[in-house]
């Protein structure tokens, strides 16, 4: 019985911690140098700029336009902020109006022209293996 109820108990608790592999696409890096730096988060209080669930960073080549990414995370909501770091210095540039000088996006790609989009616009739910798309953006391109 002592047995029985260890395999239950072992099998309940590797489906919930199972992970499920989330490949994210980031296009319209409009063939430039850098690296894509992005967070994910898993908790709407904290998007888009506090603790996140997950971060990281993906190159980006002249010769591309675009790079992916592919990452296991367990069962859930998350969204995703992601920027292209052109000049390497590890975070999004503004200007004096705090207007993003850099390429950046958001999970579900909001439109963006009054500030970053709440968690519940940007959220992707993770349950089983998926692709995204994150399109790189400027201000310009929302007009």
């Amino acid at each position: 019985m002592k047995k029985l109820l260890f395999v239950i108990l072992l099998t309940l608790t590797s489906q919930a911690i199972m992970a499920h592999s989330l490949k994210i696409r980031f296009t319209e890096t409009n063939k430039k140098n850098g690296e894509i730096l992005f967070a994910i988060f898993n908790e709407a209080e904290e998007f888009p700029d506090g603790k996140t669930f997950d971060e990281g960073a993906v190159k980006v080549l002249s010769e591309q336009d675009g790079a992916e990414i592919s990452i296991d995370l367990p069962e859930g909501d998350y969204a995703i902020s992601a920027f292209l770091d052109e000049n390497g210095n590890g975070k999004l540039d503004k200007n004096l109006f705090g207007i993003p000088k850099e390429r950046f996006g958001f999970s579900n790609n909001p439109t963006i022209l009054t500030g970053p989009p709440g968690f519940a616009k940007a959220k992707v739910r993770v349950s089983g293996d998926q692709e995204i798309r994150i399109k790189l953006i400027t201000l310009l391109d929302q007009l």
